[in-house]
């Protein structure tokens, strides 16, 4: 397989992800995805989200907090080894949707912005 066929499929991919995400995105031409996105991104949490944040960190700390019984039976680095590699899609799971909450607000917002600039050049 060629590269310029690796880079077409993983374009392909990126639009399929991309539109299950976000599927206000299909409103806008495909040239505009990653500046839309980009705008989107940029839009500051709500009260909602940072709420969730904070909750969600407290949940995954108290899930990976050791006991007494995990803290002698392996060295200090290999603990905090191990805590770190079960935080990282413990993050991804609960912090993922406030996330995408996130950038599906902002791209609304991005999609009205645009839409009333094209109002208002007409």
């Amino acid at each position: 397989m060629s590269a310029k066929q690796l880079t077409a499929r993983k374009d392909n991919l990126k639009v399929i992800v991309l539109s299950w995400v976000y599927p206000a995105l299909r409103q806008l031409p495909l040239s505009d995805w990653d500046a839309a996105l980009r705008n989107a991104k940029d839009t500051e949490s709500d009260s909602f989200e940072r709420w969730w944040a904070i909750a969600g960190l407290g949940l995954i700390t108290y899930l990976l907090a050791f006991d007494g019984n995990q803290t002698a039976d392996s060295s200090l680095p290999a603990r905090y080894l191990a805590q770190f590699l079960m935080a990282v899609p413990l993050i991804v799971v609960v912090m993922g949707p406030a996330h995408v909450r996130r950038v599906r607000r902002g791209l609304n917002k991005e999609i009205e912005r645009r839409r009333s600039a094209e109002r208002f050049e007409l």
